[in-house]
């Protein structure tokens, strides 16, 4: 069986979107779990965002000839926003501090 790229990248989009649904769920009632949970998100996204950049954003690039404008760029700027609010969740999960979670959330999935 031969997998797209696409194919690829969107199930493992399906399978971080599951772990931080679970996470999400659990917060409240078992933050041990939770944080078992967020740490497995968190470490999966990076790992997501690292093939984007590293791997299909330059084929993209050389491709194209866009590196400092276009959606490589953009997204470069939004990865950079996605890893400041996972380590702003990150360090409220792990003090067990949930005041203002939902706001990081939010931030994390616009």
């Amino acid at each position: 069986m031969t997998t797209t790229i696409l194919e690829f990248m969107s199930v493992d989009h399906d399978r971080l979107d599951e772990i931080f649904t679970g996470f999400k769920k659990l917060k409240e009632d078992d933050l041990d779990e939770a944080r078992i949970l967020f740490l497995a998100f968190k470490a999966g996204l990076l790992r997501h965002i690292d093939w984007e950049e590293d791997i299909l954003f330059p084929i993209f690039e050389e491709g194209t000839g866009m590196r400092d404008t276009g959606p490589t760029a953009m997204m470069r700027m939004e990865h950079g926003h996605i890893k400041n609010f996972l380590e702003m969740i990150g360090e409220k999960v792990l003090a067990e501090n949930l005041e203002g979670l939902e706001e990081a959330e939010i931030g994390l999935l616009e």
